[in-house]
């Protein structure tokens, strides 16, 4: 799975796991933080750019998410 993010860096996994933790990794900024602390700073993100709400249940449901708001854009 490879996706393009909105700022412009391609970022990939074998699961939506790995591609969410690659996209955590791609900001010096989020490398360093916690996974949960990740997730909420995310999910502010999303909310304050997009206006809506991630489902952080599961990792397949953030990405779905990322990829439905066209913060991500699935490359293959």
């Amino acid at each position: 799975m490879r996706y393009l993010t909105a700022n412009g860096k391609i970022i990939s996994g074998t699961s939506t796991l790995d591609v969410l933790k690659d996209l955590k990794n791609s900001t010096f900024y989020d490398a360093n933080r916690q996974w949960e602390k990740y997730l909420e700073s995310l999910s502010l993100r999303v909310y304050l750019f997009y206006g809506e709400h991630l489902d952080e249940r599961d990792d397949r449901l953030i990405v779905d998410q990322l990829e439905e708001l066209g913060f991500l854009l699935k490359l293959e």
